[in-house]
């Protein structure tokens, strides 16, 4: 058993497709694509040739232990930060003051110092806005964290902060924009973020621990409020096309006696002020879905990836679309992955040539074997190949700035070392080499169907200054 699994073990609402190694890489791979976007290509385009992805470089110096864990991108453009947690292992070591990584992308991953203030900065999430400024989400606990790393993280979350950073002005004063007995914050929670032309955003914040519906965020010229999003459950992504925003989110489905992780779907086309009675898009029944993203491209299409549980210990990455115009689904597009439904780990990020690229963990190996597989849907899934066989992987997301084409972080260990060997922080923004072979898929499994399925009043929150250092 890794270090890991020990802090996974005390802190029981971290889902289980968050295991993770005892001593990891953080690698950054930008995506390159043939062609430049044109917003109205059609999604059943081939002219963008085959993506590939940039080989990995060291971010830190050697010598330097700093990562980031359960690593978050924001991106607009071509500026992107990473941002995690600086623990370099979860054993009895005591955490670091302030455990926030933050590295600027634009300089090869220069380290910006954190906001002011004794924070824990638990599970920091990064969204960057149109005026290429960092946002920054993290938790808080009281009582706050334990100090042991392997124990960090259990301690449950009562509020929600955020603070945003300019390189010319730095950062602003960070403000509570969430409290509650005990908020359902963790490494899973998604850094989805609807980006406004004039600077603003919004965010989708998990429960405050009371009714168990989600918040959604906004913020326009440093004021910001909350609106109620009518819905809960385990798994959410925001989408949005213009002022039409889509929450998809999974649920038990309440006619049914047995139900597990349905996938529903709430809308809104008055950015979040009211929304329309949730639609059931996939009925699981007994057998789950996990790890759920929507993703809006510009010719209007919906699309919705998750992992499903098709039994017999088998999964799929399951697709389903709705185009522009149209109140009905796709039939579902499987893709077969070695890894149970919850583990395998699933990052998703459209790119310029409207494909949505994807990474996930292959379990082939074992636990402490996994690597990261990439494949992409256009009209249907390529054949998935493996990134980066020379790692063993874990922690894997997506990032993808508006205009600029999706980066990878993930951290990972050399194949060739052992568990005890030092961390790397990787990033990479050279042309990158071809695939290796295309992954074998796993046997295919019987899959379930899939079926076609009051104004909320804003309120101004108090502002909550810093504590001094």
């Amino acid at each position: 058993m890794t270090d890991f699994d020990h802090a996974g073990q005390s802190r029981n609402h971290i889902r289980a497709d968050r295991l993770k190694l005892s001593v990891l890489n953080l690698i950054v791979l930008p995506a390159l694509a043939a062609m430049p976007r044109v917003p109205t290509r059609s999604v059943n385009d081939h002219g963008c040739g085959v993506p590939h992805w940039t080989s990995a470089k060291r971010i830190n110096q050697p010598g330097t232990n700093r990562v980031a864990r359960f690593p978050s991108i924001g991106g607009y453009g071509d500026q992107f930060y990473v941002v995690g947690n600086n623990i370099p292992f979860f054993d009895r070591s005591p955490v670091p003051v302030r455990p926030l990584t933050i590295w600027d992308m634009r300089a090869g991953g220069s380290l910006v110092e954190p906001p002011a203030g004794i924070y824990s900065f638990v599970f920091p999430k990064a969204v960057v806005d149109s005026k290429r400024r960092l946002h920054l989400f993290w938790g808080e606990s009281s009582p706050p964290q334990p100090p042991e790393a392997f124990r960090w993280g259990s301690a449950p979350i009562s509020s929600i902060w955020w603070a945003t950073y300019s390189p010319e002005s730095g950062w602003a004063v960070p403000q509570r924009v969430l409290t509650g007995p005990r908020v359902d914050w963790d490494p899973t929670t998604p850094s989805d973020a609807i980006i406004g032309e004039d600077g603003d955003i919004m965010f989708a914040l998990p429960s405050d621990g009371r009714t168990g519906e989600r918040t959604l965020f906004h913020t326009n010229h440093n004021r910001w409020w909350t609106t109620p999003i009518p819905a809960s459950g385990s798994y959410m992504s925001l989408a949005a096309n213009g002022r039409h925003l889509f929450f998809a989110y999974t649920d038990a489905a309440q006619t049914l006696t047995a139900d597990v992780n349905s996938v529903f779907l709430l809308e809104s086309t008055d950015r979040g002020l009211s929304w329309m009675p949730p639609v059931l898009v996939s009925r699981s029944g007994a057998r789950g879905a996990y790890e759920l993203h929507g993703v809006a491209l510009h010719d209007g299409s919906l699309h919705l990836l998750w992992v499903q549980d098709v039994g017999n210990n088998s999964s799929v990455i399951r697709h389903v679309v709705r185009r522009f115009g149209s109140s009905s689904w796709s039939a579902p597009r499987d893709l077969p992955i070695n890894a149970q439904a919850g583990t395998a780990s699933l990052a998703v990020a459209p790119d310029s040539c409207q494909r949505i690229q994807i990474v996930y963990q292959d379990w082939r190996k074992g636990p402490e074997d996994r690597r990261l597989v990439h494949a992409y849907f256009k009209a249907d899934w390529s054949a998935p190949r493996n990134l980066s066989p020379e790692f063993r992987v874990s922690e894997a997301t997506l990032g993808s700035g508006r205009g600029g084409e999706p980066m990878l972080v993930f951290l990972a260990q050399q194949v060739a070392s052992k568990n005890s060997s030092p961390i790397w922080m990787m990033y990479s923004r050279a042309t990158g080499s071809p695939f290796t072979a295309p992954i074998a898929p796993p046997p295919a499994s019987p899959r379930p169907v899939v079926t076609a399925p009051s104004p909320a009043s804003a309120s101004i929150a108090s502002r909550s200054a810093s504590k001094p250092v």
